[in-house]
């Protein structure tokens, strides 16, 4: 709900005394940080996701991809390329 109405801060904030933070919590604030342009936040949050152990969904990789576009990281965008297909693969097991 905070992210979709851009109130990021409240939103990170909720994220941050989240004792056992969630993939549905990171994804919104993904797609918030991607939407209201702050895409380093964005790549931050996905390695946040991983460093939780928690896995994204299908719907998580664009908005990244995204916003390695935006700044201009092609490294960033191949480490987020290879999670893709690393995620698709273990959920096809």
């Amino acid at each position: 709900m905070y992210s979709s109405s851009g109130d990021l801060r409240v939103a990170s904030l909720l994220l941050r005394h989240t004792p056992c933070p969630f993939s549905l919590l990171f994804n919104a604030l993904i797609w918030g940080h991607s939407v209201y342009d702050t895409p380093e936040d964005t790549l931050n949050l996905f390695d946040k996701m991983f460093f939780h152990g928690l896995l994204p969904s299908n719907f998580t990789f664009p908005f990244v991809l995204k916003c390695c576009a935006d700044v201009s990281s092609i490294p960033f965008g191949k480490y987020v390329h290879s999670q893709c297909l690393r995620v698709h693969k273990s959920r096809e097991l």
